[in-house]
């Protein structure tokens, strides 16, 4: 009996793209999309290629709500999908990355509100460890760096890409960055070499420097 192998990142983007399109020439709520639809996602799923490097930081329920945020978001917005600003499995990774932030930050509401009902004289301090968050403090310049680069302020930082790849702008890959995304995953996302996208980030991040620090001043 062979043994069936995986696809190619290559072949990957490929599949995901055909598939896509197929999905996009069915009526929406028709079952033909119902179940083209339930292909796509589990092909993504089933690609090992879907994922965020910090989901080991938390619960990991946290995580899975997030994933499955994102594949409800990629069913509903599925029309919305643009083949000349990203391949398919970079547009989901992109959805994700903000479920996920999303996940995140209700864990920790949670997590502070707990901390919250335990009374002052509580003698189990690892409970109280466990429960409280980090002070706010620790987070806020991360929290700040990554806001700047979600907003784009002065819309500069999406204008900024590699030749010829409008979807590899500055403000996608600092925002993967940040997420803890490698390079060699950018560049199997991008169809773009590891030197290219480092040598442009590099570049980007000295001339917007001042912008940064400023604003991270600011906050």
């Amino acid at each position: 009996m062979s043994v069936a192998t995986k696809p190619t990142i290559q072949q990957l983007h490929q599949q995901l793209e055909k598939l896509v399109r197929k999905i996009q020439q069915y009526p929406p709520k028709s079952k033909q999309r119902q179940i083209a639809l339930n292909q796509l996602v589990n092909s993504i799923h089933k690609s090992g290629k879907l994922y965020c490097k910090y989901k080991f930081n938390f619960p990991l329920e946290v995580y899975q709500e997030a994933v499955q945020e994102t594949f409800l978001e990629v069913c509903c917005k599925i029309d919305r999908y643009d083949p000349s600003k990203a391949k398919v499995l970079t547009w989901v990774k992109n959805l994700l990355y903000w479920r996920f932030l999303d996940a995140i930050a209700r864990y920790m509401e949670l997590q502070q509100e707990l901390s919250l009902d335990i009374p002052l004289n509580n003698t189990d301090t690892c409970l109280g460890d466990t429960l409280a968050s980090p002070p706010i403090e620790i987070h806020k310049p991360y929290d700040k760096l990554v806001e700047y680069f979600d907003k784009d302020p002065e819309y500069l930082l999406q204008q900024k890409h590699v030749e010829n790849r409008p979807e590899a702008n500055f403000r996608v890959i600092a925002l993967r960055r940040l997420a803890g995304e490698s390079w060699k995953a950018l560049s199997a996302d991008f169809d773009v070499s590891v030197a290219t996208l480092s040598s442009f980030y590099q570049r980007n991040c000295k001339q917007f420097a001042p912008k940064i620090k400023e604003y991270l001043e600011d906050c």
